[in-house]
């Protein structure tokens, strides 16, 4: 019998903690619009921190278009930052592998 109550409890309590979760509108029920705990970083805010993020690396060197951008972007983060240097290496060969096909479509 003590198991059968437990059960019920648990069961009447996710009911409790789910209800918070959903409107009843128009007849129907909606979820409410949640706020993300996760909130977008921009390029200002992550260049502030001394290590960069194998994640943030990426964000960055797909935020730049040109080649003097690029080149910036890499000369400051070498100089001012701590990064994981492989994983950089290999986004610069991916990032300089895209400048060069563009060139040849330029030449074309």
């Amino acid at each position: 019998m003590k198991e059968q109550e437990k059960y019920k409890k648990r069961f009447t309590n996710s009911l409790k903690n789910h209800k918070n979760k959903w409107n009843y509108t128009n007849n129907r029920f909606e979820s409410k619009p949640v706020v993300s705990k996760h909130q977008l970083k921009r390029r200002c805010d992550i260049l502030k921190k001394h290590y960069i993020s194998n994640k943030e690396l990426e964000f960055l060197l797909d935020q730049v278009t040109s080649r003097l951008e690029y080149n910036m972007l890499k000369e400051d983060i070498f100089i001012n930052h701590s990064f994981n240097s492989e994983y950089f290496l290999e986004l610069r060969k991916k990032k300089e592998a895209a400048f060069e096909r563009e060139d040849i479509k330029v030449a074309e």
